[in-house]
């Protein structure tokens, strides 16, 4: 086991999210809470304290909004106009862990999302 110099952050669906992709299709069955949370994201940030992960979520967090619209449409017109970061906390809630534990075996791989 290593660990890896990265810390992590977890990004939470909160209820106006859920209502957001329950809005999208309307004619299926509406997701579920626990559905949505099973698929939550977890991004490697740049080890930082607490005190400065505030600072580093404003300067990514349109980027991981739109990475989390994306899971559920990939039509921008259905996304919220005005992705502010205040509209970001109120959709999400995050986690912060400073300790990354690698148990797996071999090289890291990494592959663009672009």
């Amino acid at each position: 086991m290593h660990t890896i110099n990265r810390a992590i952050l977890i990004v939470k669906p909160r209820t106006p999210y859920l209502d957001w992709v329950n809005g999208l299709n309307q004619s299926e069955k509406p997701v579920t809470y626990d559905e949505l949370i099973t698929e939550q994201s977890v991004f490697l940030i740049p080890e930082v304290d607490e005190g400065e992960l505030e600072l580093h979520v404003r300067r990514h967090f349109k980027t991981i909004f739109e990475n989390e619209l994306e899971g559920w449409s990939l039509d921008h017109g259905d996304w919220p106009q005005k992705r502010t970061f205040k509209l970001f906390k109120e959709w999400f809630q995050l986690e912060w862990g400073s300790e990354v534990y690698d148990l797996g075996r071999g090289e890291i791989e990494r592959e663009s999302k672009e």
